[in-house]
Protein backbone atom coordinates (compact mmCIF):
# COMPACT_ATOMS: atom_id res chain seq x y z
CA UNK A 1 0.00 0.00 0.00
CA UNK A 2 2.85 2.38 0.78
CA UNK A 3 4.44 1.78 -2.61
CA UNK A 4 1.14 2.51 -4.35
CA UNK A 5 0.73 5.65 -2.24
CA UNK A 6 4.10 7.02 -3.41
CA UNK A 7 2.43 8.23 -6.59
CA UNK A 8 -0.38 9.97 -4.70
CA UNK A 9 1.29 13.40 -4.25
CA UNK A 10 2.22 13.59 -7.92
CA UNK A 11 -1.22 12.51 -9.08
CA UNK A 12 -2.88 14.97 -6.72
CA UNK A 13 -0.67 17.79 -7.99
CA UNK A 14 -1.59 17.04 -11.57
CA UNK A 15 -5.30 16.71 -10.85
CA UNK A 16 -5.25 20.02 -8.98
CA UNK A 17 -3.66 21.64 -12.03
CA UNK A 18 -6.61 20.45 -14.09
CA UNK A 19 -9.06 21.94 -11.59
CA UNK A 20 -7.19 25.24 -11.33
CA UNK A 21 -7.04 25.57 -15.11
CA UNK A 22 -10.80 25.01 -15.31
CA UNK A 23 -10.58 21.62 -17.00
CA UNK A 24 -13.05 19.79 -14.80
CA UNK A 25 -14.10 17.84 -17.90
CA UNK A 26 -10.64 16.25 -18.07
CA UNK A 27 -10.59 15.78 -14.30
CA UNK A 28 -13.92 13.94 -14.37
CA UNK A 29 -12.86 11.80 -17.32
CA UNK A 30 -9.58 10.80 -15.70
CA UNK A 31 -11.29 9.96 -12.42
CA UNK A 32 -13.88 7.79 -14.19
CA UNK A 33 -11.16 5.96 -16.10
CA UNK A 34 -9.21 5.48 -12.87
CA UNK A 35 -12.23 4.04 -11.04
CA UNK A 36 -12.95 1.66 -13.93
CA UNK A 37 -9.30 0.61 -13.93
CA UNK A 38 -9.40 -0.02 -10.17
CA UNK A 39 -12.51 -2.17 -10.53
CA UNK A 40 -10.99 -4.12 -13.42
CA UNK A 41 -7.75 -4.76 -11.53
CA UNK A 42 -9.67 -5.79 -8.41
CA UNK A 43 -11.88 -8.14 -10.46
CA UNK A 44 -8.77 -9.84 -11.84
CA UNK A 45 -6.66 -9.93 -8.68
CA UNK A 46 -9.06 -10.75 -5.83
CA UNK A 47 -8.91 -14.48 -6.54
CA UNK A 48 -5.14 -14.50 -6.16
CA UNK A 49 -4.92 -13.03 -2.67
CA UNK A 50 -3.88 -9.87 -0.93
CA UNK A 51 -0.43 -9.66 -2.53
CA UNK A 52 -1.96 -9.73 -6.02
CA UNK A 53 -4.39 -6.98 -5.03
CA UNK A 54 -1.53 -4.86 -3.69
CA UNK A 55 0.50 -5.35 -6.86
CA UNK A 56 -2.60 -4.39 -8.83
CA UNK A 57 -2.90 -1.19 -6.80
CA UNK A 58 0.72 -0.32 -7.61
CA UNK A 59 0.03 -0.86 -11.31
CA UNK A 60 -3.10 1.32 -11.11
CA UNK A 61 -1.16 4.09 -9.33
CA UNK A 62 1.57 4.16 -11.97
CA UNK A 63 -0.79 3.82 -14.95
CA UNK A 64 -3.11 6.53 -13.55
CA UNK A 65 -0.23 8.94 -13.07
CA UNK A 66 0.78 8.97 -16.72
CA UNK A 67 -2.37 10.59 -18.22
CA UNK A 68 -2.62 12.97 -15.24
CA UNK A 69 0.93 14.17 -15.90
CA UNK A 70 0.38 14.31 -19.65
CA UNK A 71 -2.39 16.87 -19.31
CA UNK A 72 -0.35 18.92 -16.84
CA UNK A 73 2.45 19.03 -19.35
CA UNK A 74 0.02 20.35 -21.92
CA UNK A 75 -1.49 22.95 -19.58
CA UNK A 76 1.50 24.30 -17.62
CA UNK A 77 4.50 22.87 -19.46
CA UNK A 78 5.62 20.72 -16.51
CA UNK A 79 6.74 17.42 -17.98
CA UNK A 80 6.77 13.98 -16.41
CA UNK A 81 10.56 14.05 -16.40
CA UNK A 82 10.63 17.41 -14.56
CA UNK A 83 8.04 16.20 -12.03
CA UNK A 84 9.99 13.04 -11.29
CA UNK A 85 13.26 14.98 -11.06
CA UNK A 86 11.68 17.31 -8.48
CA UNK A 87 10.14 14.41 -6.56
CA UNK A 88 12.99 11.88 -6.65
CA UNK A 89 15.33 13.45 -4.03
CA UNK A 90 12.59 13.50 -1.37
CA UNK A 91 11.55 9.97 -2.31
CA UNK A 92 15.11 8.68 -2.02
CA UNK A 93 15.59 10.42 1.32
CA UNK A 94 12.33 9.01 2.67
CA UNK A 95 13.31 5.55 1.39
CA UNK A 96 16.69 5.75 3.11
CA UNK A 97 15.09 6.78 6.41
CA UNK A 98 12.41 4.07 6.07
CA UNK A 99 15.03 1.43 5.32
CA UNK A 100 17.14 2.46 8.29
CA UNK A 101 14.11 2.44 10.56
CA UNK A 102 13.04 -0.96 9.24
CA UNK A 103 16.51 -2.28 10.00
CA UNK A 104 16.68 -0.71 13.49
CA UNK A 105 13.27 -1.74 14.83
CA UNK A 106 14.12 -5.43 15.43
CA UNK A 107 17.21 -4.41 17.42
CA UNK A 108 15.16 -1.97 19.48
CA UNK A 109 12.45 -4.59 20.08
CA UNK A 110 15.08 -6.81 21.64
CA UNK A 111 15.63 -4.30 24.45
CA UNK A 112 12.37 -2.29 24.75
CA UNK A 113 8.65 -3.04 24.67
CA UNK A 114 6.77 -2.37 21.42
CA UNK A 115 5.04 0.90 22.49
CA UNK A 116 8.40 2.42 23.44
CA UNK A 117 9.96 1.23 20.19
CA UNK A 118 7.09 2.80 18.24
CA UNK A 119 7.69 6.21 19.84
CA UNK A 120 11.49 6.00 19.70
CA UNK A 121 11.62 4.81 16.09
CA UNK A 122 9.17 7.51 15.04
CA UNK A 123 11.22 10.21 16.73
CA UNK A 124 14.47 8.84 15.29
CA UNK A 125 13.01 8.62 11.79
CA UNK A 126 11.71 12.18 11.98
CA UNK A 127 15.00 13.49 13.31
CA UNK A 128 16.97 11.58 10.65
CA UNK A 129 14.77 12.99 7.90
CA UNK A 130 15.17 16.55 9.15
CA UNK A 131 18.93 16.24 9.67
CA UNK A 132 19.49 14.69 6.25
CA UNK A 133 17.28 17.37 4.66
CA UNK A 134 19.46 20.01 6.29
CA UNK A 135 22.70 18.28 5.34
CA UNK A 136 21.58 17.81 1.73
CA UNK A 137 20.32 21.41 1.64
CA UNK A 138 16.85 20.59 0.35
CA UNK A 139 14.99 23.67 -0.83
CA UNK A 140 12.04 22.82 1.43
CA UNK A 141 14.38 22.64 4.43
CA UNK A 142 15.93 26.00 3.59
CA UNK A 143 12.51 27.57 3.14
CA UNK A 144 11.25 26.12 6.44
CA UNK A 145 14.36 27.14 8.36
CA UNK A 146 14.14 30.66 6.93
CA UNK A 147 10.48 30.89 7.86
CA UNK A 148 11.20 29.77 11.45
CA UNK A 149 14.10 32.22 11.78
CA UNK A 150 11.87 35.02 10.49
CA UNK A 151 9.14 34.18 13.03
CA UNK A 152 11.63 33.96 15.89
CA UNK A 153 13.18 37.31 14.98
CA UNK A 154 9.72 38.90 14.82
CA UNK A 155 8.93 37.49 18.24
CA UNK A 156 12.15 38.94 19.71
CA UNK A 157 11.39 42.35 18.22
CA UNK A 158 7.82 42.12 19.52
CA UNK A 159 8.99 41.17 23.04
CA UNK A 160 11.46 44.04 23.36
CA UNK A 161 8.82 46.58 22.35
CA UNK A 162 6.53 45.59 25.25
Amino acid sequence: MCIAAVMYPLSTLNLNVLKVKGRSDLFLGLEIVKKVLICAVLAVTWRHGVMAILIGQIVVAVVSYIPNAWFSRELINYSIREQLADFLPALLLASAVAGTTWWAVPALLAIWPAPVVLVVSGLLAGAAYLLLSCWLRFAAWQYGAGWIQERLSQRKVGNTAC
